[in-house]
Order: structure tokens, then sequence, then C-alpha cells
């Protein structure tokens, strides 16, 4: 708390008791509750929602072009530098490279003998109909790690962590997992006996859980990943500080980022 306030934050510690005036469904919950942190300024959203408009305004006022279904396989070197990405439909050739693709970055990165220590971690979420009890706020049980956040009528349920997993598969038995662990922290949350979406992915995660963003060995190749659970969460400051190393700005927060750190 006293890092973030320095930084502009408001949070504030909470009894027991004034954890449930401020959210009610902790009330229900089927965990002794110790105390809260509570963060009024927090918010939380619709991060495919975010990236689909923000591609459509980038598109139209900046004139980005994005091409899908073009699987970069390696980087083609010329020259100490990248000359283009090798796609199944051809070389694309850039001045600049960004190099921001999650878990798979690493084995791109090395096609360009940069070393990225990047390993994903599988996660798991659980989105159902909201209940009458279901928490108005974004409660994360600390201790059983598991995050519940209503979006628009639904709760969606995240945790577990599974590290070096790069699949995707939903495992019955981690889903299983997950369900049980929520209704022992918040029984009243969701309407449990409706059919549950899940879903798997993996989070792009570092030996000190901080984001790589950065130059590289190979001058015009930057970094900008490894940002774990909370890619959208730092994602537009991640891009100002990216942008500022790539014009030169090279302000000093950088190194707090630098690849060089490993």
């Amino acid at each position: 708390m006293t890092l973030k306030s320095a930084f502009g934050l408001e949070q504030r510690a909470l009894s027991a008791e004034e954890a449930i005036a401020v959210e009610p469904a902790l009330a229900s919950s089927g965990r002794k509750i110790a105390g809260a942190i509570h963060s009024p300024n927090d918010e939380a959203g619709d991060a495919y929602l975010f990236t689909q408009s923000l591609a459509t305004i980038a598109a139209r006022e900046h004139h980005l072009q994005i091409l899908t279904g073009q699987r970069a396989q390696h980087f083609i070197k010329e020259g100490g530098r990248i000359k283009a990405v090798a796609t199944a439909s051809g070389p694309i050739e850039a001045d600049t490279f960004v190099l921001a693709a999650g878990c798979n970055s690493s084995a791109l990165a090395r096609t360009a003998a940069v070393r990225v220590p990047i390993l994903p971690m599988k996660g798991f979420s659980a989105t159902l109909p909201a209940s009458s009890g279901s928490p108005r706020l974004s409660i994360t049980d600390a201790r059983a790690k598991i995050v519940f956040c209503t979006l628009n009528g639904r709760i969606r349920i995240a945790g577990m962590a599974d590290l070096g997993r790069n699949d995707v598969t939903v495992e019955p038995g981690r889903m299983r997992q997950l369900i049980a662990d929520a209704k022992c922290c918040m029984p009243n949350a969701a309407i449990w006996d409706a059919d549950p979406q899940f879903w798997a992915g993996v989070r792009p995660m570092t030996p000190d859980s901080r984001p790589i963003i950065s130059a590289t060995s190979v001058s015009n190749l930057f970094i900008n990943s490894g940002h774990g659970m909370l890619g959208w969460t730092l994602a537009c400051g991640s891009a100002d500080l990216i942008a500022a190393l790539i014009t030169g700005e090279n302000p000093s927060l950088a190194a707090d980022f630098s690849l060089e750190r490993f």
C-alpha cells in the first residue's frame, strides 16, 4: 500500500466488518476473513472489446495494417540487423521489429540469436451466470489465489498456475478443482448448476515476474513481452515505454525492465 500510494493509487486497509460493508457478498464467504485491501479506483473491463476497438481506431486514424493468419516462422538477418520476418506467405520487411509474441517470444528470439527467458504458465477460468449473491467488485482471495469478477451478468472465476505448460487444453480435473475452491471461497457467487464456460490459456512469465520491455543486441529488434497475468493491466504503459525506447528517448524507468538484467 505504501509503495502504491507513492504513485497516487488509492488503497485502504479494511477490517473484516468494513470489507463486508463495502462488498456485501463477502458476508456469505465460506472462509474466515482477516481483512481486506480495498482499491476504490480499480476497474474491470473486457480486454477483447478493448483490443478490437483499439485496432479499429489505429487503422482508421494511424493507418495501422493488421495481417491475420500470418504465422511468424523466423527472423531474417542481414548485416547484423533484422531485414524481415519469414512467414508461409513470404517475408515481411520493416525498419524496426517489436517482439511481442507472448509465450512464443523465446523461440522466435532464438532465430535472431537473442536469448529471452520466458516460460509459459497455464491458467484456467470458468464463467457462469451471476447470482444475487455475486460480488459487485472484483475480489481476489489471496490465500486460495482465485479471482472473482462480475462482467455483464456473468461471474468469471480464474486461478491456478501450471508453470511450463504451453497448451490450452481444458482439463476436467483442474476445472473441477477450480469450481470446488471457488465454492469454498464464495458459495453464493454464481449459479453453480448452470453450464459453465471453461477456458485455459498460457501467460508469458519471466524469472522475476517483471515484463521485458527492452532493446536487444540486434539494433532494430525490441522486446515487449513477459507480462505474465498482467498483460492488459500493463499494456498501455508498456506501449508508452517501448515507443520511447524505439524513438531514442531512453527513459530511466526502462532499466527496470531491460533484458540485460538477466
